[in-house]
């Protein structure tokens, strides 16, 4: 009886593989990303901002309210 016990074991695990699934909703979260990486990206639109403006003003767009100081600082 001992033996089978063990192969329960690993049905556990296959249970953590299910929320695997709810990883695909997970793609609508890719535009989610850049509110996220508005953090980090915090010191990289500055860097963005000098290479080209045109993809600061996008992100301040998006960001229009944490990115209005950081444009206003640019401008």
């Amino acid at each position: 009886m001992s033996p089978p016990s063990e192969p329960s074991e690993p049905s556990e695990p296959s249970e953590p593989s299910p929320p695997s699934e709810p990883s695909e909703p997970s793609p609508p979260s890719e535009p989610s990303p850049p509110s996220p990486g508005l953090s980090p990206s915090d010191g990289n639109v500055r860097s963005a901002s000098t290479v080209s403006p045109g993809v600061h003003v996008a992100v301040s767009s998006a960001l229009t309210p944490l990115a209005s100081w950081n444009s206003t600082v640019l401008l």
